[in-house]
């Protein structure tokens, strides 16, 4: 049992660990190409996985005669998981690849703030400063201390995609959370959806066909980011503890900066590093689990 257990610690780890690598090699794809091209050439790649994983596994053949309506939600749910990854491109090729991940990092506070308005889950002292802190954090990351109104305007109109983006990011997270039927046929759908959203984008901007030299960072995203990692993240819940495999996650920002600082050559200074460990800590804080206020009768 020991051994099981500490096999899903191993596998949600190596997966924090490429899921960390998304935005450093992102942008190193956005130098050689455009947003939609990145877009729909790591979806392809995504399909291709995850339509092998059903291969091997045997499920293919249960998933092709399942109902057509059971394929649905997973196809609607790719559209929100394509505006995401649409609109964090967009933001990375306007803005800093610190500013644009430490406002993707915000997710957990929107979503706090959403259960709050949406579902009736009560605020307490403890999430209001999480998201204090988690928003004081992001303001040190954008302005990089020089003040926020001093950001050139194509920097605001990247931060604003990401913000944006966020939206889409928590409501896929929020949608795809209450799915109990097989997480890796979920997302071979999902990744069908949004393979046809992107080509069409794709196509409305030009199409185009990746050169040689950004191959290996396609490959990067669509085999291990947007497959590998998923998959090895889904074992890792069915045969570990989900809450602590959840807390693992928390170590993403941590992995995220470490690419970053690994593998860009961008300037960041001592003022984005304390936004993005102050962003962290928001994280780490505790919350209650969520209580929906009773209504009045």
């Amino acid at each position: 049992m020991l051994l099981i257990e500490k096999k899903a610690y191993i596998y949600a780890l190596i997966s924090s660990i490429i899921w960390g690598s998304f935005p450093a090699i992102s942008r190193i794809n956005l130098n050689h190409l455009n947003n939609y091209q990145v877009l729909f050439f790591t979806n392809i790649i995504a399909v291709c996985i995850f339509g092998l994983i059903l291969l091997i596994t045997g499920r293919a053949k249960k998933v092709i005669h399942a109902p057509l309506r059971t394929h649905i939600p997973p196809l609607l749910i790719g559209i929100p998981a394509c505006l995401f990854y649409g609109l964090f491109y967009f933001s990375m090729k306007r803005t800093g690849t610190l500013e644009a991940l430490a406002i993707v990092y915000t997710w957990p506070f929107l979503l706090i703030i959403a259960n709050w308005l949406f579902y009736g889950e009560k605020m307490d002292v403890f999430k209001t400063v999480k998201i204090f802190l988690g928003y004081c954090g992001v303001a040190l990351v954008i302005s990089a201390g020089n003040g926020l109104a001093e950001i050139s305007l194509s920097h605001w109109s990247g931060n604003l995609s990401a913000m944006v983006s966020v939206i889409f990011w928590v409501l896929f997270n929020s949608l795809a959370s209450r799915r109990k039927s097989d997480a890796v046929a979920d997302h071979f759908f999902i990744f069908l959806s949004m393979l046809a959203l992107s080509g069409l984008f794709w196509l409305l901007s030009g199409g185009g066909i990746p050169c040689f030299s950004a191959l290996g960072g396609l490959l990067w995203i669509g085999a291990l980011n947007m497959s590998m990692a998923f998959y090895l993240w889904f074992y890792a819940l069915k045969i570990g503890d989900r809450t602590k495999m959840a807390g693992i996650m928390f170590l993403n920002p941590v992995f995220a900066l470490a690419w970053v600082f690994a593998l860009l050559d961008e300037k960041i200074t001592l003022y984005q590093v304390g936004g993005m460990l102050v962003i962290f800590a928001a994280i780490l804080i505790p919350v209650k689990a969520g209580r929906v206020a009773k209504e009045e009768i």
